[in-house]
């Protein structure tokens, strides 16, 4: 069986680490500046925007632009923090019962941190299509055993909703269903990558039978009801196979999964239109070129 690469990052309040597991070696992933740990600390200077040491090697000259320990604030109301942001020099704000924001000045002008996604583009993301897993093949020894494990915090699926005829119930209305519509392509796109690359998908989201609303910001009753809820799932061990309203697919004969065995060729054979040149198979030293070159960051993602 071929040997397993897995991803480990942590997330800390202090620092920040990722580490790597290979067989039963587990190996620190160091930063860029070859340290085994990288503080979790944010700074925006004149120049652009700092991580780990750099920003906490300025901390004393820029106090309040540089952000650390936000840990500590996330997913909070104002007034459950107040003893904590006292300790902190840069600027915590907010109503008592509004989300904590971190207000910050960058290029002359104020920031707030209440954090915009990027679900209106892309709300999952695997790999580059030019870099297609197989790609990678060449840097194991074997095959690598490849598992997509993908939790949608959310409903899969767009759901019915009454709004007002006003031009701004609509257009929010439509944009939420734009972007369920649009995560589930990227589903399926995900879906069509294992099958090519022979890899195992699973996809878990809220069942459609959580009705559980609510109209806060952040509410932390719908937080514990959505948990209950993700417990109760996980508990029962049921992934889905194929995107929701995917019907499986089956490759055909000759695909990247059931690829057939080459025929040999005839030394003498001039390659030419009829009979063109078979281009060899990726090199380990290609395969890494590929990567650099696509922006394949293993050190931060799950392991092709």
């Amino acid at each position: 069986m071929a040997e397993e690469k897995i991803i480990g990052i942590d997330l800390g309040t202090t620092n920040s680490v990722a580490a790597v597991q290979e067989g039963s070696e587990i190996n620190v992933i160091p930063n860029q500046e070859g340290n085994r740990i990288t503080p979790s600390v944010v700074a925006f200077t004149d120049k652009g925007v700092l991580v780990g040491d750099p920003a906490k090697r300025q901390a004393i000259t820029n106090p309040m632009r540089t952000i650390y320990t936000i840990k500590r604030f996330m997913g909070r109301r104002r007034k459950e923090v107040m003893d904590e942001e006292k300790l902190v020099p840069y600027k915590v704000a907010g109503g008592p019962d509004e989300p904590v924001k971190i207000e910050v000045e960058a290029d002359g002008k104020m920031y707030d941190e209440l954090h915009v996604d990027g679900g209106t583009t892309r709300e999952v993301f695997v790999l580059p299509a030019e870099a297609p897993l197989q790609a990678f093949d060449a840097l194991y020894p074997k095959p690598p055993i490849r598992k997509f494990f993908i939790i949608k915090n959310g409903k899969a699926s767009p759901e019915q909703q009454v709004v007002k005829p006003t031009t701004l119930q609509i257009a929010s209305r439509a944009i939420s269903t734009l972007i369920k519509s649009q995560n589930q392509g990227e589903l399926y796109h995900i879906y069509r990558i294992a099958l090519d690359a022979g890899a195992d998908f699973n996809f878990m989201s809220v069942p459609a039978s959580f009705n559980y609303t609510t109209n806060q910001i952040y509410d932390p009753k719908y937080q514990a009801a959505l948990y209950a809820e993700g417990v109760r799932e996980g508990r029962k061990g049921v992934w889905l196979k194929t995107p929701p309203g995917q019907a499986p697919i089956t490759l055909p004969q000759g695909s990247a999964t059931q690829a057939p065995a080459a025929k040999s060729q005839d030394p003498a054979s001039v390659p030419s239109a009829a009979n063109p040149p078979v281009k060899p198979a990726p090199t380990a030293a290609k395969s890494k070129k590929v990567a650099a070159n696509v922006g394949w960051q293993s050190k931060v993602q799950s392991a092709p």
